[in-house]
């Protein structure tokens, strides 16, 4: 049984112009800004718009979905796993400290406003090699790099990325 302890956040961002199968170079650029759009929402705290890149039918966590109305609650509520994720690293590092995070995405995009983001491919037996592109933040110092993983559906890219802790 799968014991959802936080869902992998599925973020729908922009509309591509690339196909699957596109160039790596045309891929990799609409990524990098993907990033930038998403580090700028979280920096902002602009729940707002966070919710409005989020599906309608909610967001993956393993193989179940959370519903809409589930991950608007627990964005907006200050202690929840998510909210403590993208923005409050103290919660992370107290009540989560069990969930493998100590710095929200919040902090470390505040503390490291120029990372660099370098793409890279998650790569699936049967599928496009770019269909599944990553953006790797970079800070600089001792902390880890942070990834947010893309896919397609329907000319857009969407954002999967593990903001919740899903077993």
């Amino acid at each position: 049984k799968l014991a959802r302890l936080s869902l992998a956040v599925t973020l729908m961002v922009l509309p591509s112009s690339a196909s699957p199968g596109a160039g790596v170079g045309r891929v990799e650029k609409e990524i990098e800004e993907l990033a930038k759009r998403v580090r700028q929402a979280i920096v902002r705290r602009d729940l707002k718009r966070l919710l409005a890149l989020v599906p309608p039918n909610g967001m993956g966590c393993g193989e179940t979905t959370v519903p809409l109305e589930e991950v608007k609650r627990d964005l907006s509520d200050t202690k929840s796993y998510l909210h403590a994720r993208l923005f409050d690293s103290n919660l992370l590092r107290t009540k989560y400290a069990d969930h493998g995070y100590t710095v929200s995405l919040l902090e470390l995009f505040s503390r490291f406003p120029r990372a660099q983001v370098m793409v890279s491919f998650q790569e699936f037996p049967g599928q496009d090699p770019h269909a599944f592109p990553c953006a790797v933040f970079v800070p600089s110092g001792e902390e880890h790099p942070t990834m947010l993983c893309f896919f397609r559906q329907k000319d857009r890219w969407w954002l999967t990325d593990t903001f919740y802790y899903c077993i």
